[in-house]
């Protein structure tokens, strides 16, 4: 799987489960244009950053769970 599948599971994952993908890059701190060059393929995500996507991922989606909405 490439990167620019990788981004755009990711972001559909998130999607169907509910949690809006800025939230997601906001609170991992990636910018919307970072993600954008993620998806176009002109750059990849480091290891760092990606981490910090999925655990913000995991904090909505629990936050989602427990409140019914994501801040």
């Amino acid at each position: 799987m490439t990167v620019v599948e990788e981004v755009q599971e990711f972001e559909a994952i998130a999607g169907q489960a509910g949690v809006p993908i800025k939230a997601i890059l906001r609170r991992a701190h990636v910018s919307v244009a970072t993600f954008n060059r993620w998806k176009a393929g002109t750059m990849g995500p480091t290891l760092t950053n990606w981490r910090a996507m999925e655990h913000a991922y995991a904090d909505l989606q629990f936050e989602l769970a427990k409140s019914g909405s994501v801040k």
